[in-house]
């Protein structure tokens, strides 16, 4: 496809955010976090059928001392948007960060949207993990420009912020599966979001990605999964599992383990919009990986202008991470891209995708654990 899975998403989602109203009253400021103790208050739903109100019952909030958290119930359907917004107030020039804690009924694509006044739109993408209570927190750094936005400078101004809107994507996720035959389309239906202390920080968070030494080189890890939220999108549904393995690691506590029962013409995958890292100078990228049976795993990087580069990994059935190199010259441009260099450039790099897609080569792995850790480009 001409477009990626993520820009799609976002791109459907924040049109119909942005030609929704924002109700009338105050918004969201710099002065306090809003816990709905006094209601959903400045919260108002992007789909009328669906239900935004609040709950004090301690098994579904994060606690009795906790209090009070938003309970949001719609009904998810292909190419339906899902969420909830709410104006802004006050001078937001100091503002560097998006907090706010986030339950789901069911796994989801979620996206943290901020619009400027100027109608351009800027979002971050990560996965909901169900049933549990996670604290998302992101840098505005980690915000990038709608592809169906723009903006006179192709930045975040947080002077300009207007809206913000917490949205859930998934139905976006089953619209591309009616288009593309080889995804697995999720499971829809009823589905509840509940939210907690929604704020807008004037603190700054730490990104994903850090500088670090490989070999006594320089290097820059983008992800070891740590941590809330999940910055990768998951391009599959029902018969995916998505989770965080304490057991089995590369780096730091966990790996990402990706568990599938799928029919055998269907392809999984995870994708991530590495916004912020300095990749000059960089080569090479090193993923961890392991897989209980054999399979091929393709590595997809998408430059700016969408040219897309693609590498693959024939992986053999183990039980131990193993590294695997990559150099960048070996990235061959896609059959339907376009390139002025026919050359990955790293320091262009839009989004990043790890995928088995066994199926394509004629060796279907309908049933598989593939565990991911420890993303670096290294020199």
């Amino acid at each position: 496809m001409a477009r990626t899975a993520l820009a799609l998403i976002a791109a459907a989602a924040l049109t119909a955010l942005c030609a929704a109203q924002p109700p009338p009253g105050p918004g969201l400021n710099l002065m306090a976090p809003w816990s709905f103790e006094e209601g959903v208050g400045p919260f108002m739903s992007a789909d009328p059928a669906a239900s935004a109100s609040t709950t004090d019952d301690a098994n579904l909030t994060r606690g009795a001392e906790a209090g009070a958290a938003m309970e949001y119930a719609f009904t998810a359907a292909a190419g339906k948007l899902a969420g909830v917004f709410a104006p802004t107030e006050g001078d937001l020039t100091t503002l560097k960060s998006v907090r706010l804690w986030l339950r789901t009924s069911e796994p989801a694509i979620m996206l943290i949207a901020l619009t400027e006044a100027d109608g351009s739109n800027y979002h971050a993408a990560f996965m909901s993990l169900p049933d549990r209570w996670q604290e998302i927190a992101l840098d505005l750094g980690e915000f990038t420009l709608g592809d169906d936005s723009t903006d006179e400078n192709g930045r975040l101004d947080p002077g300009q912020v207007g809206g913000a809107g917490i949205v859930d994507a998934t139905g976006f996720l089953a619209q591309m599966a009616l288009q593309v035959p080889m995804l697995q389309a999720p499971e829809l239906g009823a589905r509840v979001l509940w939210l907690d202390d929604v704020e807008l920080s004037a603190e700054g968070v730490p990104p994903r990605w850090e500088e670090t030494q490989v070999g006594g080189k320089r290097a820059v890890r983008l992800d070891s999964f740590e941590a809330s939220p999940l910055q990768w999108i998951a391009l599959a549904g029902k018969g995916l599992e998505v989770d965080y393995d304490p057991d089995l690691k590369a780096h730091g506590d966990f790996s990402l383990r990706l568990q599938y029962d799928l029919p055998p013409d269907k392809v999984i995958g995870i994708m991530t919009a590495p916004a912020g890292p300095n990749l000059e100078g960089l080569s090479c990228v090193r993923v961890w990986l392991v897989s209980e049976v054999d399979a091929t795993v393709i590595i997809s990087a998408k430059e700016r202008d969408d040219s897309e580069y693609t590498q693959m990994i024939e992986l053999t059935a183990g039980d131990e991470l193993q590294p695997y190199d990559l150099d960048v010259a070996g990235f061959s441009l896609n059959d339907d891209s376009a390139d002025e260099n026919g050359q990955l450039d790293l320091t262009q790099l839009k989004e990043l995708s790890i995928a088995d897609v066994s199926v394509l080569a004629g060796k279907p792995v309908p049933v598989n654990t593939l565990w991911i850790d420890d993303l670096v480009f290294t020199e």
